[in-house]
């Protein structure tokens, strides 16, 4: 089967389905999971309550390209993290070491991402095998010979 999707997330785990969430009103948005259920690690983070961050984020202490993650974290950081899940009925609790775990646990928090990526097209058990461009886009396949026909294609004369 073969469906265009505007934009296609790799995985929907909490990165994946924050993604969603923030992309929904852009386009078809598809998201693949190889899992049977998004946010299978969602679940054990914290040892299974909730880690949802740290209270001290800082851009240096991950690996990349310094004004990337500098971008990202000047517009997404704990305080709007947790915003974002007070907003949606989640409460959060700092805790020893800055860490900051949702104090309903776990599933509090995948609710709310999946309520918030519900617009997405979740399609689980969606194992990609490769992700090879053509001249239309990118054609994403999977495992049993699934095909996604041109994603992410985008002209530079609309740049």
């Amino acid at each position: 089967m073969s469906v265009p999707y505007d934009i296609a997330i790799l995985g929907a785990g909490a990165s994946g389905l924050m993604t969603a969430a923030r992309l929904t009103g852009d386009g078809s948005v598809v998201l693949l999971e190889g899992n049977p259920r998004p946010g299978a690690k969602i679940s054990v983070s914290g040892g299974g309550r909730c880690n949802l961050c740290n209270l001290h984020l800082d851009p240096q202490r991950y690996r990349g390209e310094a004004p990337f993650l500098h971008a990202v974290f000047s517009r997404y950081d704990q305080r709007w993290l947790r915003k974002w899940f007070q907003a949606r009925g989640v409460a959060t609790r700092p805790e020893k070491g800055g860490q900051l775990f949702c104090v309903e646990g776990t599933e509090a928090a995948l609710r709310a991402l999946r309520r918030a990526s519900e617009r997405a097209r979740l399609m689980p058990g969606w194992r990609v095998t490769d992700v090879r461009r053509e001249a239309e886009g990118f054609r994403i396949l999977g495992e049993g010979g699934r095909s996604l026909r041109p994603v992410g294609w985008w002209s530079p004369a609309e740049d």
